[in-house]
């Protein structure tokens, strides 16, 4: 009798060690491992008596064992008017070479090994009857968060990235001297 109970928690033993063992294996493999690279300098890709438009490229490459899929990706910029008022902010982000004009993401996949470029557009409108010198030589230096829902053979999750946009960088894209305030 003893024998027989002891060759069941044996054999239950075993079927658990198994079981967790090939969990192990699989969390471990097969997953997608996204990383994200500093941005390029701003270049200036629009620009007229009220408004600029800057650029800059992140460059998304999966480093994982397995595809990972971009289903969601948009910029925010985080400049609110209490901060600096003088000019509105609005940013888009696009995959390179696939422009949109509607603003919608298309999912994306990126192979094991394999990378894409996003485009960061950041446009600064001078409001308050300003002109585009006076409200960038005021100008404050904000991020721009870059939110992107991913996937693979894991569960969906929301990461973000932070592009910071300086003083520094408007002054030099714009090629206007910064305001000391």
């Amino acid at each position: 009798m003893f024998g027989v109970i002891d060759l069941l928690a044996a054999v239950i033993v075993v079927i658990t060690a198994c079981y967790l063992c090939g969990k192990l294996i699989i969390a471990t493999r097969n997953k997608q491992i996204l990383v994200v690279d500093e941005h390029t300098p701003f270049t200036v890709t629009e620009r007229d008596d009220k408004s600029i438009t800057l650029r800059t490229s992140l460059h998304f490459h999966n480093d994982g064992t397995s595809c990972a899929t971009l289903l969601d990706c948009f910029a925010r910029p985080q400049m609110p008017y209490e901060q600096y008022d003088g000019c509105a902010v609005s940013a888009k982000l696009e995959r390179e070479g696939v422009p949109r004009e509607d603003g919608y993401f298309e999912s994306y996949i990126i192979e094991h090994k394999e990378a894409v470029n996003m485009i960061v557009y950041v446009t600064l409108t001078a409001r308050k009857g300003l002109t585009l010198e006076e409200a960038l030589s005021h100008m404050v230096s904000f991020p721009v968060e870059v939110i992107y829902e991913e996937s693979g053979r894991t569960p969906c999750e929301y990461k973000k990235v932070r592009v910071e946009v300086t003083r520094e960088d408007i002054g030099r894209a714009a090629g206007i001297e910064m305001a000391e305030d």
